[in-house]
């Protein structure tokens, strides 16, 4: 996830910036990445599945499937909010460790 989140915005970082800052600024934009998130959380969960034994249908997978998309997508949301500051590797393994240690008091 790493690679593919540096071959984003690595090698076409000023096209990464401007498709997060659409995503910010332009509903219409932002529902149809959800309505493409969709899409490739279906891709996803048929290759968990298939990778993990588990049938397409099983509900672990497609709630940690959700759960890495949604994590993504509020990464890439406040890394364009925050006017693309912050290195956007750091803010997914930041989300991951978060999802995988909970919310802390």
């Amino acid at each position: 996830m790493t690679d593919s989140l540096l071959a984003f915005v690595g090698d076409e970082r000023e096209e990464a910036v401007q498709r997060t800052k659409l995503m910010v600024e332009v509903p219409a934009i932002r529902a149809r990445m959800t309505e493409t998130m969709a899409t490739t959380s279906e891709l996803l969960v048929r290759a968990l599945a298939d990778r993990t034994g588990r049938d397409h249908d099983d509900l672990d997978v497609r709630v940690f499937t959700g759960a890495v998309l949604g994590a993504l997508r509020e990464v890439m949301l406040y890394w364009a909010a925050r006017d693309h500051q912050d290195d956007p590797v750091e803010l997914v393994d930041r989300a991951l460790t978060t999802m995988r240690g909970g919310l802390r008091l």
